[in-house]
């Protein structure tokens, strides 16, 4: 009884570091690419991000390009190590190759040519990927004693991860709005701006002109 106990527990354990594992790669890719989308705003704001550092703007983004890379790379590899240690089926690591390969093109595109369209492409993606890989993770998930896992706890289980992966991309679409909202505000200013430096231009002309 404390032997099954014991290799439950273990199970359990090993799944919850999946779980963290595959947030805390995740949020690198995901958020690094949009902070290169919008590095100009969030320095103009005065946040400092990795994009908005030295070192990545000596390089061009391409210091941004090898982060998004090497966590992505990393990513990529934790279906198997699911899969070895006894969490997942072999299964989960086989399907995961083929949106891992696009993931990584999407990842090395960026990272050879630092470019918007190329960022936008790897936070578009980061989008679906983190719902796709919890989900098939939970679909694969093995169980040592199958007896102590009823329908209903799997189904829960699964109902929560998806809830987690479904408010990032929320949280991700406000960032993009409230993002958007201040650069839209940032644009309106700097046309008040523009036009009061023209109006005064138009005033001392006119009373150079009556001189």
């Amino acid at each position: 009884m404390r032997k099954r106990a014991a290799l439950k527990q273990s199970h359990a354990a090993r799944s919850f570091r999946s779980l963290a594992s595959v947030l805390f790669l995740w949020q690198f890719p995901h958020f690094f690419s949009l902070a290169y989308l919008y590095r100009k705003d969030y320095a103009a704001g005065g946040y400092v991000m990795v994009p908005n550092t030295q070192a990545c703007l000596q390089s061009g983004g391409r210091k941004t390009g090898d982060i998004i890379w090497r966590y992505q790379l990393a990513m990529s590899a934790l279906p198997f190590a699911t899969a070895a240690s006894g969490v997942t089926s072999w299964m989960f690591p086989v399907e995961s190759v083929f949106f891992n390969a696009y993931a990584l093109r999407l990842a090395n595109r960026f990272r050879e040519n630092p470019s918007q369209a190329n960022a936008s492409a790897v936070f578009k993606c980061s989008l679906w990927y983190l719902p796709l890989v919890m989900g098939l993770m939970v679909f694969h998930q093995t169980e040592r004693d199958p007896r102590e896992w009823n329908a209903k706890k799997v189904e829960v289980r699964a109902a929560a991860l998806l809830a987690s992966s479904v408010l990032s991309v929320v949280r991700s679409i406000l960032t993009l709005a409230s993002i958007t909202t201040t650069q839209q505000h940032n644009n309106t200013e700097q046309h008040k701006v523009a036009r009061r430096r023209g109006l005064r231009l138009r005033r001392a002309r006119t009373l150079h002109g009556s001189r």
